[in-house]
């Protein structure tokens, strides 16, 4: 067996599969090994919310904009033409409404109306005892 100098032999060259485009899902999922053990709903959200975590990373710190016919990397918090920023203020603001509303109800306050229009809220409440002892607890 005679090879060139330097040449070592090395096998099949590389090749890159695309088994996802199949049609047949026996194919397509062939290369796939099966799940060793079947995860509970807990472990499935957590890993949903870990891969969230990573993406929203990810993206916010490699937001660019075009600016004077330039692209730029968007280098502060806030991100300017990005509508992520705006989705994950809203949700971020739906949870603190949340937490106001059982706060508010562990006070015996009433909440008769709460309602938010992107960064404005309107709320209207009832008055109870328990908001009079509130109010001269924090010396309002």
């Amino acid at each position: 067996m005679s090879q060139e100098k330097g040449k070592k032999k090395r096998g099949k060259p590389h090749t890159i599969t695309a088994s996802g485009s199949k049609e047949q899902k026996e194919k397509r999922f062939k290369p796939w090994n099966p799940p060793s053990k079947q995860l509970d709903e807990y472990i499935k959200r957590v890993m949903i919310r870990e891969a969230m975590r990573v993406v929203l990373r990810v993206i916010l710190k490699n937001h660019v904009h075009d600016f004077d016919n330039q692209m730029r990397k968007q280098t502060k918090v806030g991100l300017i033409g990005l509508e992520l920023t705006a989705d994950l203020a809203q949700v971020s603001k739906m949870w603190w409404d949340k937490d106001l509303a059982t706060r508010l109800q562990e006070m015996s306050i009433i909440q008769k109306m709460n309602k938010r229009y992107v960064d404005d809220i309107s709320m209207a409440y009832k008055r109870s005892t328990r908001w009079t002892e509130v109010q001269e607890s924090l010396n309002l």
